[in-house]
C-alpha cells in the first residue's frame, strides 16, 4: 500500500483484492538485452488517500513473464534493447493461456541533462496523458530512452521550481531533448 504524502488512512476502509499470478510472453525479445517490464493499474485505487503504483514483472530471457496483479485493468510496459511493448489489458478478461505481447522497433529519445549544479526534473507523458517516463536528473552525460514512435509532452521542473513544457516528435530515427 503506499499513501498519498501527507494522507492517513485506516486500513480496516480498504478493501483488498486477491491477487492472482498472469502469465505473458513477450514475442521478439532481442537476444542478450535486459527487459524491463512493469504494470500500472488503470483502475482507481481503493481509497482515495492511496496512489496507483506501478508493479514489476519477471521476464526469463525468452520471453516468458509473470505477475502478480489484483484483478483489474492495467497497462503493460516493457522494453529491451531498442525494442518497446504496450499493451492494455484486463486481468479478469485472461484465459489460461500466456497473453503474447509484440514487441516492436523502438524509438530512441536522446536526452542530454543540464550540469549537474543545476538539476532538473522531467516527466515525459504520452498522447494519452500516462507518463511514459519521469526521473530527476542527479547524473552528467547523455542517456537514450526507448519510447514507441509518437508526439509526447515533456514537463521540465527546474531547482526554481519553474516548469517548461515542450511537445516532442518522435520518429523511428529518433529524437533529441535538451535540458542544458
Amino acid at each position: 500500500i503506499e499513501l498519498s504524502p501527507g494522507q492517513f488512512v485506516d486500513l480496516g476502509d480498504i478493501r483488498l483484492g486477491h491477487a492472482q499470478e498472469i502469465t505473458f510472453h513477450l514475442d521478439g525479445l532481442p537476444a542478450g538485452e535486459r527487459v524491463s517490464c512493469f504494470l500500472k493499474s488503470l483502475e482507481a485505487p481503493p481509497h482515495p488517500a492511496l496512489k496507483a503504483r506501478f508493479e514489476y514483472a519477471l521476464v526469463d530471457q525468452s520471453g516468458a513473464g509473470k505477475a502478480r496483479l489484483v484483478p483489474g485493468r492495467y497497462t503493460l510496459l516493457a522494453t529491451a534493447g531498442k525494442t518497446i511493448a504496450r499493451v492494455d489489458l484486463d486481468t479478469r478478461a485472461l484465459g489460461e493461456a500466456p497473453l503474447r505481447v509484440a514487441m516492436q522497433p523502438a524509438a530512441l529519445l536522446r536526452i542530454v541533462p543540464p550540469p549537474l549544479d543545476k538539476s532538473v526534473a522531467l516527466t515525459i507523458t504520452d498522447e494519452h496523458g500516462a507518463t511514459a517516463w519521469s526521473r530527476a536528473f542527479n547524473w552528467s552525460g547523455p542517456i537514450e530512452l526507448p519510447l514507441r514512435p509518437g508526439r509526447y509532452d515533456a514537463a521540465i521542473t527546474r531547482s526554481d521550481g519553474t516548469v517548461e513544457r515542450r511537445t516532442i516528435e518522435i520518429g523511428l530515427a529518433g529524437a533529441e531533448l535538451d535540458l542544458r
